[in-house]
């Protein structure tokens, strides 16, 4: 077998059409493309001579097509040929890259008549592509009405129902279904659907943990937890006890609503027997993104004797459940909604640990909760602290914030705090020098570095400072002003613009108190370190 022949058989062996001279072999499934340069695209049919425009030999263009009938009837298709090398074939083409010839090789097209085909150009031209492809419900399904009709108020209600739906064992089946789930809902909060509670309820028990943990299916068992009576709630939850799954749920993201709604609208044996099942899972339950929530609605339906398990469990990890992200909330619960008596264990390791939960970007939200919701000595010992050290306390991010929330607690710890802030310009004889040397023209005694001055100049302290200007008795706020303003004169740093438009409503402040400009001498600055 020659070399031309067995390239022949592996041509042949492709049912495709290949490229005539002149045409690109672009996405052609031949793997042997040819080599020579391809010729201008410019095909001229002709139905007598059928040539075509090229530089190449007459006889070889007209090798390569077969004569074109004036009828559609039987239509010859030319298989488009390579040109056979011969001695009259294109110069250009070498020896090695000539191609053999397929002169008998076509293909027949079954025979199509000119009517057939006017009448399927006229079927595609009359089609709409934009017309939209019509959807029937499948049989078993056209008994409920479709999405309009459950949606919309404005349709009919469902030929369908609840004692239909329980006959056909298609509860799961709508309750997961968006439209089926709204529909489920109406059919148990009817009056008239009371007497089918019971079945219902075991229906839905057979497929609880997927019903309950479904993006739609939850929501009929919170309509059903809230429709069915005391005695059906407690088989219930006795029933999913049983099961198990009472942690599981709570821990998951949708299953924990379910929990949530038990809690809530169960009595007081419910809730017994459900927090029961948190023993020994209360830590893995407060620290879980959703399972806190379940813990917080436990302290906040249940009473103390109920959730007496949990808060030992905040008592035996405070300090690390203060500085987590979903434990920080539940102690937050428990300072909100226990006595004094039951959350003293956990006050007391958080007021020995006030400066380190200050600082922290999830404690210092304990602290703001006990400057709000607990005792006159709590806050105190809060206020104290802080005061301490309130120079490197006020000027963070976070404690930044508990400092604000310590300008508003009692009194006389308040005032502890302003002292320390202030310094020296806190005293009466000092401040009331000030702003009367100044309204007087005569030289005045700035005390520089004070920590009020240099948390002016503080991306965070900053607010701090404006709280003190907005609390301290005008006098002292004239001597305070004074100082920050004198202090831009030398400090490298420049004020935000909230601290500059308070600086200088309170000088025009000063200034219209008296009927004469004030020109002040030459100051006298004191500097204060540490």
């Amino acid at each position: 077998m020659s070399s031309n022949d067995s390239f022949v058989q592996k041509q042949v062996q492709y049912s495709h059409p290949m490229f005539p001279p002149g045409y690109t072999p672009q996405g052609s499934l031949n793997k042997y493309l040819p080599t020579f340069e391809p010729q201008s695209n410019t095909y001229t049919a002709n139905p007598n001579t059928n040539k075509y425009s090229s530089n190449q030999n007459f006889q070889q263009s007209r090798n390569c097509y077969t004569p074109v009938d004036t009828t559609y009837g039987a239509l010859h298709l030319p298989m488009h040929l390579w040109p056979s090398p011969s001695p009259v074939s294109n110069p250009r083409l070498s020896t090695a890259t000539r191609i053999p010839s397929f002169t008998n090789y076509h293909v027949t097209n079954p025979p199509v008549s000119l009517p057939e085909l006017d009448n399927l150009g006229s079927a595609f031209a009359n089609m709409q592509l934009n017309q939209p492809i019509p959807y029937t419900l499948p049989k078993q399904h056209q008994l409920i009405t479709p999405r309009q009709s459950i949606s919309s108020r404005k349709e009919p209600g469902p030929n369908l129902t609840l004692e239909e739906v329980l006959g056909n064992n298609m509860v799961k089946e709508l309750a997961v279904d968006q439209h089926g789930s709204r529909f489920l809902q109406q059919e148990i909060a009817d009056a008239s659907s009371l007497s089918l509670m019971p079945k219902l309820v075991d229906t839905c028990l057979l497929d609880f943990f997927n019903l309950s943990t479904d993006q739609f299916g939850n929501y009929v068992i919170q309509k059903l937890i809230t429709t069915i009576s005391e005695s059906l709630l407690t088989r219930l939850v006795e029933e999913v006890k049983s099961e198990g799954i009472i942690v599981f749920l709570t821990n998951n993201l949708i299953g924990c609503r379910v929990i949530q709604k038990i809690l809530e609208v169960g009595t007081m044996e419910i809730r017994v027997s459900v927090v029961e099942e948190f023993t020994g899972h209360e830590y893995n339950c407060i620290t879980n993104q959703n399972g806190n929530h379940v813990i917080q609605k436990c302290f906040a339906v249940c009473s103390e004797s109920i959730v007496r398990d949990l808060v030992r469990a905040c008592g035996m990890y405070t300090l690390e459940l203060s500085c987590h992200r979903y434990g920080c909330r539940v102690i937050q619960k428990c300072i909100e909604e226990c006595r004094a008596e039951v959350r003293k264990p956990i006050m007391d390791v958080i007021l020995l640990n006030i400066t380190a939960l200050t600082k922290d970007p999830f404690g210092n939200y304990i602290i703001q909760h006990i400057l709000l919701y607990g005792s006159i000595d709590d806050c105190t010992a809060v206020i104290m602290d802080v005061a301490d050290n309130v120079q490197s306390l006020a000027g963070e991010k976070f404690s930044s914030n508990v400092v604000e929330k310590c300008l508003n607690g009692p009194q006389k710890a308040v005032n502890r705090l302003i002292q320390a802030l202030l310094g020296p310009i806190s005293k009466p004889e000092v401040y009331n020098n000030i702003v009367s040397r100044y309204i007087g023209g005569l030289p005045v005694t700035y005390h520089q570095n004070v920590p009020i001055v240099r948390l002016s100049y503080n991306q965070f302290g900053n607010y701090v400072v404006q709280k003190v200007l907005k609390i301290i008795p005008r006098a002292m706020k004239d001597a305070t002003i004074l100082t920050i303003k004198r202090s831009m004169k030398t400090s490298k740093r420049r004020l935000g613009k909230h601290m500059v438009m308070m600086v200088n409503d309170g000088i025009g402040s000063i200034q219209s108190s008296v009927s004469r400009p004030i020109v002040s001498e030459a100051p006298t600055i004191i500097n204060h370190q540490g």
